[in-house]
């Protein structure tokens, strides 16, 4: 698919182009997407949240956790947990630090700053000087901190695994990406 990061991998190795070494890869790629949604099944804390105005975003209650986020410009939301694969996604994003964090930079880029690649795109796409639009949405889905000496990756893992399936399904759905998520972001791993 050249999307994800296993593809993203082997194109800067300068990977295999055998049709062989593909299939293995993609038996690869399969393993893992099976192996991270089982882990991500018993890391999960809950499924997405209800989407929640940008502005509203500190009031999230586990927004000191890890995990995925999703961006959307809506009218009005539906009620229940949030579609990461709805044509109105414009982001989808992880962090493996705390929402609270990541929001923050993505808000300061946004704004004109720096230090969030999601920002940026959306500050140079949407032209929003300062301020975020109320009709900006963002819903979570935390994943719960792995502890002990070698468990400590694996969260950042699981986080990262599951982002690059959404991306990709998203890709699959509407032959795009969401407006601010670039390649570059996927094949760089940021």
């Amino acid at each position: 698919c050249g999307w994800c990061s296993a593809c993203a991998n082997t194109i800067r190795r300068g990977g295999s182009g055998s049709i062989s070494g593909r299939r293995r890869r993609r038996g690869e790629r399969k393993m893992l997407t099976l192996a991270a949604e089982r882990a991500l099944r018993r890391s999960t804390k809950g499924g997405f949240s209800p989407w929640m105005r940008w502005s509203a975003r500190e009031e999230y209650e586990h927004d000191e956790s890890p995990g995925i986020y999703i961006l959307a410009h809506l009218d009005r939301p539906r009620g229940g947990a949030a579609n990461p694969l709805s044509s109105r996604v414009i982001y989808i994003g992880e962090t493996g630090r705390s929402f609270q964090n990541r929001w923050n930079e993505f808000q300061r880029s946004a704004g004109g700053g720096s230090g969030h690649g999601g920002g940026d795109t959306y500050h140079s796409k949407y032209r929003k000087p300062r301020k975020v639009p109320d009709y900006l949405y963002v819903s979570a889905l935390p994943i719960e901190r792995r502890k002990g000496r070698n468990l400590r990756n694996l969260t950042k893992l699981i986080v990262k695994l599951y982002e690059d399936k959404l991306l990709y399904e998203f890709l699959v759905r509407y032959r795009r990406l969401p407006d601010c998520n670039r390649v570059t972001q996927i094949l760089s791993g940021n």
